[in-house]
């Protein structure tokens, strides 16, 4: 099992690290702490408020995809995973919304800041340097208009399959 450290999108250049790997068929994303041990060695561990590892399965991932393509085609789109505004149902559409109407979770939801990196990794998405916030939009291959959920699908499998 490969594990791969990538580092967040963050508003005003504010990044979290984290690592990620593919096992049982589950993308697992994991925050590596900025606390420091007492040698000072960094802390990989759980730092989310007790709530575990965030895990998206193929077929969650392939849903928000396949609702963001409907939804932007290949338009920019924002992240969008304010927790007050998803509880409200008050957010704009985006990534965190996708991801929200998979799995009506807000933690879930909030996983969108991390598993865009990951996307961007396995050449799905594209991080958008321009825009005034956080956004993404799909490759070209992907968003293209005779694209459908099925390739979409069949690349988060190969994703999942080859860990590239």
């Amino acid at each position: 099992m490969v594990h791969h450290i990538s580092r967040t999108r963050g508003p005003g250049g504010v990044a979290r690290d984290f690592f990620w790997y593919i096992s049982n068929d589950k993308l697992i994303i994991q925050k590596i702490s900025s606390d420091r041990n007492a040698d000072g060695r960094l802390y990989i561990g759980n730092n989310w408020a007790n709530q575990g590892k965030r895990c998206f399965t193929k077929d969650e991932i392939s849903a928000a995809l396949y609702w963001l393509l409907g939804r932007f085609g290949g338009a920019d789109f924002p992240l969008a995973n304010n927790v007050e505004q998803l509880r409200n149902g008050a957010e704009i559409d985006g990534f965190g919304v996708a991801l929200y109407r998979v799995n009506r979770n807000v933690y879930y939801a909030q996983g969108s800041s991390y598993l865009g990196v990951v996307l961007e990794h396995f050449g799905i998405l594209i991080f958008v340097r321009t825009a005034p916030t956080i956004a993404w939009r799909f490759a070209d291959s992907y968003a293209a208009p005779y694209h459908n959920a099925a390739s979409i699908a069949d690349r988060v499998n190969e994703c999942f399959t080859t860990g590239n």
